[in-house]
C-alpha cells in the first residue's frame, strides 16, 4: 500500500458523518497511548496463548480494533520508542547507541499534538527514556522514576496518572504511559505469581499483574467519564526472547527474530467499530500517523508511516501488508552487530552489516523462524539484500545531522549494566 489513507483534516472532510458520531459535540478526543515494555504479542489471551495472562486486554480487543501482525522497528527500547514517537526508521533518527539523543529537529507525536492545543503528559520508569536522551520533547509534564530502584510499578504509575487527571488538566490531553512491569527482573506480586518458577513463568505472571492494573486505570478513567471521548491505544516497544533461537537464554535488543519484533497494537474508542481483527502486517511507525489522522490533524511530511485510520474507523481491511524494516546492534548489549531485518507477511530476511551473515525465513511454512533457507534461495537473497542496502542508504540520507551524545555517568552506567543493557 502506498501513501496515507487520509491526511489530517481531509479525514474529517471526507467522512464528516463518521467524525460527528465519533466525536460528540465536535470536541477533540483525548488520547491515552499505553506502551508496555517487553511485551511480546504471542503471550496474550486474545492471541490464543495457553495461559490466561491478559483478560482485560482481551476485553479491550473485543471493544476495539486489533492489528494482529504489528512489527516493531527495533528490539531495543530507546531505538523503538524513538521510531514510535517520530514515525521514522532508526537509520533516519539515529537513536541507536548508548549515548544517542533524539534530535530536537525531529518533530515527535507529542510535539505535533501540543502544537494543536493538546496538553501532554508522560510517565515512565525506563532509564533509556530519560530527559538526557531527548524523550521529554513535547511534554508539558514528564515524570520519570527508576522502575526497579524505586519500585515504580504499575500501581504507582496509575496513582500518579489519576492524581494528574484529578488536577483537572485542560482538555484535550495526550497521555504517554510507559509501564515496566513486564521487563526483567520479573517479580510479580504473590497473587499473580502462579505459573511456576522459571523465567517465562515469572514473565507471564508479570503480564497478568499489569493487565489487572490496566483494568483499574480504565475503570478510573470511566469513573471520571473520560472513556466517553478518549482513544485508548495499547502497544509495546518490543518483545522478549527465551532461548528460542539458542543464542541468548533471555533478553532483547540483541536479535531481530519474531519473538522480539512482534508486538500488540489495539485501538479503542466507544464510538468506533468493535471486535475488529486485522491480520495484515503493520508497523510501529504507523501508530503516530494513525493517531493524528483519527484526530483530524495533518500528518507531517517527515513521518514515513501510514495511517491505519480506515481500518480503525470503518472496519476496512488493509489493501496490502506493509513491508517492515527493523534495526538493532551497535548498542550496549550487541556492539559487534549491525542488523537490519526486512519483514513481509511471507518472508523475513536478516542481514548483519558487520559480519555479512544472512538469514532468510519462509514465514508461511516456518512462522517461528527456525529454518534458515538463505543458501537455498540465492536469487531471493540477492533481491532482499539489495532492498536492505537501498533502505539503509535512503534512510541514512534523511538523517538530520549528528547530535552530541548524552553524558553517561558511572551511576547510570551501573544501573544500565545491572539491567542487562550494557556489557
Amino acid at each position: 500500500m502506498s501513501g496515507r489513507w487520509f491526511s489530517g483534516s481531509l479525514f474529517c472532510l471526507m467522512v464528516s458523518a463518521a467524525c460527528f458520531s465519533l466525536f460528540p459535540r465536535w470536541e477533540p478526543p483525548n488520547v491515552v497511548l499505553i506502551v508496555i515494555d517487553d511485551l511480546r504479542a504471542d503471550h496474550l489471551t486474545h492471541a490464543g496463548y495457553s495461559r490466561d495472562t491478559s483478560p482485560f486486554l482481551a476485553e479491550l480487543v473485543a471493544r476495539g480494533t486489533l492489528f494482529e501482525n504489528t512489527i516493531s522497528q527495533s528490539s531495543g527500547t530507546k531505538t523503538s520508542v524513538a521510531s514510535l514517537l517520530s514515525s521514522m526508521y532508526p537509520e533516519a533518527h539515529g537513536v541507536r547507541g548508548a549515548k544517542a539523543v533524539l534530535p530536537e529537529s525531529i518533530e515527535t507525536l507529542p510535539e505535533v499534538l501540543k502544537r494543536h492545543g493538546y496538553q501532554t503528559f508522560a510517565i515512565h520508569g525506563n532509564l533509556w527514556l530519560e530527559q538526557r536522551f531527548g524523550f521529554d520533547q513535547g511534554f508539558d509534564v514528564f515524570v520519570f522514576s527508576h522502575w526497579y530502584k524505586n519500585t515504580f510499578d504499575a500501581e504507582k504509575v496509575n496513582r500518579r496518572v489519576v492524581e494528574w487527571i484529578d488536577e483537572k488538566p485542560r482538555q484535550p490531553f495526550f497521555l504517554y504511559l510507559h509501564y515496566m512491569d513486564v521487563h526483567s527482573p520479573w517479580k510479580p506480586p504473590a497473587d499473580f505469581d502462579r505459573f511456576g518458577p522459571e523465567a517465562m513463568d515469572k514473565y507471564d505472571g508479570s503480564i497478568s499483574y499489569l493487565d489487572s492494573q490496566l483494568k483499574r486505570l480504565y475503570q478510573e478513567l470511566g469513573a471520571r467519564r473520560l472513556t466517553e471521548n478518549t482513544w485508548i491505544v495499547v502497544t509495546a516497544d518490543h518483545g522478549e526472547e527465551f532461548g528460542e533461537h539458542g543464542i541468548y537464554d533471555v533478553g532483547h535488543a540483541m536479535t531481530l527474530y519474531r519473538e522480539v519484533l512482534r508486538v500488540p497494537l489495539i485501538f479503542q474508542h466507544p464510538e468506533a467499530p468493535t471486535g475488529t481483527r486485522m491480520d495484515g502486517q503493520v508497523r510501529l511507525i504507523d501508530v503516530a500517523p494513525t493517531v493524528l489522522d483519527l484526530l483530524g490533524i495533518p500528518i507531517p511530511d517527515d513521518m514515513v508511516g501510514v495511517s491505519l485510520g480506515a481500518s480503525v474507523v470503518f472496519d476496512e481491511a488493509l489493501h496490502d501488508s506493509l513491508e517492515a524494516f527493523s534495526q538493532v546492534g551497535l548498542n550496549g548489549v550487541a556492539p559487534d552487530k549491525d542488523l537490519v531485518a526486512v519483514t513481509t507477511k511471507e518472508l523475513k530476511y536478516i542481514l548483519d552489516f558487520e559480519s555479512g551473515a544472512r538469514e532468510l525465513y519462509d514465514l508461511t511454512t516456518d512462522p517461528k523462524e527456525m529454518r534458515n533457507v538463505a543458501d537455498d534461495n540465492p536469487a531471493l537473497v540477492r533481491e532482499l539484500e539489495a532492498r536492505a542496502r537501498r533502505f539503509r542508504a535512503v534512510e541514512a540520507a534523511k538523517r538530520l545531522g549528528f547530535v552530541p551524545g548524552a553524558e553517561i555517568d558511572e551511576e547510570l552506567r551501573e544501573q544500565l549494566r545491572s539491567l542487562g543493557y550494557l556489557r
